[in-house]
């Protein structure tokens, strides 16, 4: 009678706590930032690397001095990854050749406030270096319009980083 009653005791303690361990944590949203956006200039990608800071998948909100991360959604890879692959999307239409701008890149700023998305990095291509950044608005605080705002701002950025490749080509003529 005591064996079954300790059984059927831990068999109701078993199916409890089986029960707290299966509740589920909400989703977390997964996201990347990329480019669709091609440019035709040939340009040979030597070193792309990120601030220390940013070497994770969080996606950073500042609010002035208070910095947090969206609990339910990141990044799919680190900001240098991501900029990596943009990059190399972005670029790599046209092969480059022997002859074509060699780029190193150093992801510095890759965060959103409540109203904008800022994308900003260090650009070195031969002896030119430049601090390049672009904003975007964000239209709600959702997790898809930051990352949206995001997107877009990493867009503006490519562009901005195209004139200063093709400006320090016109220098090195």
């Amino acid at each position: 009678m005591k064996k079954s009653l300790t059984f059927i005791s831990l068999a109701c303690f078993a199916l409890v706590f089986c029960g707290c361990l299966a509740k589920s944590k909400p989703a977390i949203k997964q996201y990347s930032l990329y480019t669709d956006k091609c440019s035709q200039i040939p340009v040979k990608i030597t070193n792309v690397s990120s601030l220390p800071v940013l070497q994770n998948r969080n996606i950073i909100i500042t609010h002035g001095i208070n910095i947090k991360t969206l609990k339910d959604a990141r990044f799919f890879s680190f900001g240098e990854d991501m900029l990596e692959r943009a990059l190399l999307q972005y670029f790599g239409c046209k092969p480059s050749d022997k002859n074509s701008p060699k780029l190193s890149v150093e992801l510095t700023e890759l965060y959103a406030t409540q109203k904008i998305a800022k994308v900003a990095l260090k650009a070195k291509v031969g002896e030119n270096e430049m601090y390049l950044s672009a904003n975007s608005k964000i239209e709600n605080n959702s997790s898809d319009a930051v990352v949206l705002g995001m997107n877009s701002a990493l867009e503006n950025l490519l562009l901005k980083l195209e004139e200063f490749i093709k400006k320090s080509q016109n220098e090195k003529l």
